[in-house]
């Protein structure tokens, strides 16, 4: 057991079920040749691409069978490397203008007209997301920073761990313990985090439950629950009424 808590429980789909066993080790197989092709070098983007499609039900029953983030992503190589997650998270999950990069640099250029802050001034462009996160949705909520934001990993669930080398700043997404992606940019870096709670279908922590919510929110068009009031009331407070569904 991953020790992860699912958000919510669903069947196989239809397509995994009615699959026989020959099919699942092909794709099994096909699994273990996209392994090989990643970590070769300059490896064929569009091959792994392509290979990441044909079995997306395949790594979808992976993580409804509770495997460890460490298992599914050897498996899947390909889900920590940055530019190809982002292209399974625009195909997977609806993002406001079909791209979470670009929905949440929208949403931070918005928020930040709100954020009243004696720093904000010398904050650019792509500061922006960690100082929103921190000083208006967090602070909002009375939540505490280092459940999301740290510089060492305090449990199991998704978390951004800042690393300064040289001064110079880099972010990994940790989950299970385990380094998912490491990315110099902060946008990248919220963007996987708030959506790899959806790729391994995680359960949002309860002490950072609005936190999360207002940020799934500010992405996506449509999701598995409901916001809740806190949310909703964020979203029509800054304005961003279009985003909720």
């Amino acid at each position: 057991m991953s020790g992860r808590k699912l958000k919510f429980m669903k069947d196989y789909l239809a397509e995994e079920k009615e699959q026989s066993e020959e099919s699942l080790m092909q794709l099994i197989r096909q699994a273990e040749s996209m392994r090989v092709l990643i970590n070769t070098t300059n490896y064929d983007y569009g091959q792994v691409k392509a290979k990441m499609d044909i079995k997306y039900v395949h790594h979808q029953r992976l993580v409804q069978e509770m495997k460890s983030i460490k298992e599914i992503v050897e498996l899947y190589p390909a889900l920590s490397v940055t530019n190809l997650l982002i292209r399974e998270i625009n195909l997977c999950s609806d993002p406001f203008a079909g791209d979470i990069i670009e929905a949440l640099k929208c949403s931070c250029t918005k928020l930040m007209k709100y954020l009243e802050h004696q720093q904000k001034e010398k904050i650019n462009e792509e500061e922006q997301p960690f100082f929103i996160l921190e000083y208006l949705i967090m602070k909002r909520y009375k939540h505490l920073k280092k459940l999301l934001l740290n510089y060492e990993t305090i449990d199991a669930y998704p978390i951004i761990q800042i690393q300064t080398i040289n001064n110079i700043k880099n972010y990994s997404i940790v989950i299970e313990y385990n380094i998912l992606i490491t990315t110099s940019s902060q946008i990248e870096a919220m963007a996987i985090l708030i959506e790899s709670y959806e790729i391994f279908n995680i359960e949002y922590l309860a002490k950072i439950r609005a936190t999360l919510e207002v940020m799934n929110g500010l992405l996506f068009k449509k999701r598995s629950f409901f916001l809740s009031l806190a949310a909703k009331r964020f979203i029509n407070e800054y304005k961003l009424n279009n985003h909720i569904s």
